[in-house]
């Protein structure tokens, strides 16, 4: 049996990294400042630039960008030092996690000294990633990856959250320009589940603030896991300020206009960053209001680019990612889904505005015999409401699905 639930249209609101010495941001500033006018350092910034540590992952093991000339396929891989060398190296006959004769390559000062000018000592092309997950399955970060045409909204939206919670948040560009990371720093070691929940609550928090808006760009997090998966690093996001991307005027960070700033070192060196009693506050108050939106938590497989790695198990409610016409105003909900967020998706489609459209109508079915989907249904309830539906109680048929 459906219920039914109305919406009135007319009221619907609707510093960098710890690892480079100062005498090397100096001369990167000198190597490059004529080549970007967004990326000329102050020597005093550079300083404070070098005890700021943002971008913080594993030192021992960094993602080395890759890109066939052949084929034109991309992806990263984690850098070896015994990468293609004869009588050593038999990819792909024998993948790289398999291999007795991989030596992984650390994070050096000339690693990163590439990466910002992107290109290596051979001049050979160089983008680093950076796996942000520990071995104690910590992060001093979580990064919130958008894309797909709506991004700039979504990532409006998403700040504007921030804004109201008081949490810091920084936005760069993509390598592409078709999207955008929403980055949040944190002050020391945080559990990569409890960052993960407190970002769940902040997206939950958006969805239901806006639910107009879809979010259909929202794509993960980083890190994409919990836990360290066996034998990997888990996933990895690509490191900021790449030379090439940024004469574009991308995978800098921009201002609320989605402007890049002036002085790239100098807003950085700026970035206030969330304590882990923060953290643990958010994330608890997610747990215990049941307000943390599903989010995928991706398998790890460092031999496969990421759009060949497959969807982990634990994803059970996806988001509902097409685009449907402005002027369709009724839903039949036949999924089990309980999570607020999802909800906001799925009605989300629905909101936006039509010279006809003057109200937006819910059939909700459920089995009510069998407890798990009745308390899915409860959720959902709750779900509803906060985004400014109404129970319509008015038929018989929908009143005797309460019994």
């Amino acid at each position: 049996m459906p219920w039914i639930l109305k919406r009135d249209c007319l009221n619907c609101n609707v510093n960098l990294w710890n690892w480079i010495p100062s005498e090397t941001l100096l001369w990167m500033k000198f190597a490059d400042s004529q080549k970007c006018g967004i990326f000329q350092p102050r020597a005093a910034s550079l300083m404070n630039m070098r005890k700021s540590s943002l971008f913080k992952g594993r030192t021992d093991v960094y993602p080395r960008r890759f890109e066939s000339k052949k084929t034109g396929k991309s992806g990263y891989q984690p850098a070896c030092a015994n990468e293609w060398l004869p009588g050593i190296c038999k990819k792909p006959k024998i993948k790289c996690g398999d291999c007795s004769s991989r030596k992984l390559l650390p994070v050096t000062e000339q690693v990163l000294r590439s990466h910002l000018v992107g290109v290596d000592e051979k001049g050979n092309d160089f983008t680093i990633g950076i796996y942000p997950l520990l071995d104690d399955e910590t992060c001093w970060f979580l990064a919130v990856d958008f894309d797909k045409k709506d991004w700039s909204n979504d990532v409006s939206a998403f700040i504007s959250t921030c804004n109201k919670l008081n949490i810091p948040a920084a936005v760069e560009r993509s390598r592409s320009g078709n999207g955008a990371h929403v980055w949040i720093f944190f002050s020391e070691p945080v559990p990569a589940s409890r960052a993960r929940q407190t970002g769940g609550f902040i997206l939950t928090e958006t969805m239901e603030n806006r639910p107009e808006l879809g979010f259909a760009s929202y794509d993960r997090f980083f890190p994409n896991q919990d836990t360290l998966p066996k034998g990997g690093f888990g996933n990895l996001i690509a490191l900021p300020l790449q030379a090439k991307p940024r004469k574009s005027g991308n995978s800098v960070f921009l201002d609320e206009q989605f402007i890049p700033y002036e002085n790239q070192w100098e807003y950085l060196s700026g970035i206030r960053r969330m304590s882990l009693s923060k953290v643990q506050k958010f994330a608890d108050e997610a747990i215990k209001n049941n307000r943390v939106t599903g989010v995928a938590q991706i398998v790890d497989n460092d031999e496969e680019p990421p759009w060949e790695q497959p969807p982990s198990r634990k994803r059970k409610e996806k988001p509902l990612n097409i685009t449907l016409p402005s002027k369709l105003d009724t839903l039949f909900l036949t999924l089990p889904i309980s999570w607020r967020g999802i909800l906001a998706q799925y009605a989300g489609k629905l909101h936006r505005l039509h010279h006809n459209k003057k109200e937006i109508l819910i059939f909700d079915y459920f089995d009510n015999e069998i407890p798990v989907t009745s308390r899915m249904f409860k959720r959902r309830c709750s779900g509803y409401k906060a985004i400014g539906y109404e129970i319509d109680y008015s038929d018989e048929v929908h009143q005797k699905t309460l019994f």
